[in-house]
């Protein structure tokens, strides 16, 4: 085991919170106040069609959850002692930065979408 271990499990267990949140979302219809999901300035009750945003919020955090949590399965095999191709590293951390910033525009102009933020911006 070594010390990227640790940091495996940091990833593991976001991929599994994001899950848990998509979960919950879809159970509740709510959604909590996670700077990652929604920033802290903004809230649900304000939304335009909180159950619109939802739902479409929810298949990219899904998305980005599994990509998270195949990326801390293959770091933990590889720590453990697994042999993988030598671009299976590079390829794990590229997949998920990339799944990391189509996340982050899309969840910008879901909010830019669904709340009056342009209107704020301009005063």
């Amino acid at each position: 085991m070594t010390f990227w271990f640790f940091y495996d499990l940091i990833f593991l267990a976001a991929g599994c919170y994001g899950l848990y949140l998509c979960a919950k979302s879809k159970a509740t219809g709510e959604l909590e106040s996670v700077k990652v999901i929604l920033p802290k300035k903004l809230r649900l009750s304000e939304c335009k069609d909180p159950d619109a945003f939802l739902a479409k919020l929810r298949p990219n955090l899904a998305t980005v959850s599994v990509i998270v949590l195949a990326y801390a399965a293959i770091s933990m095999a590889e720590d453990m002692g697994a042999e993988f191709p030598s671009w299976t590293g590079i390829a794990s951390m590229i997949l998920i930065i990339a799944a990391a910033v189509v996340y982050i525009v899309l969840q910008s102009r879901l909010v830019n979408q669904f709340w009056d933020i342009e209107d704020e911006r301009k005063r």
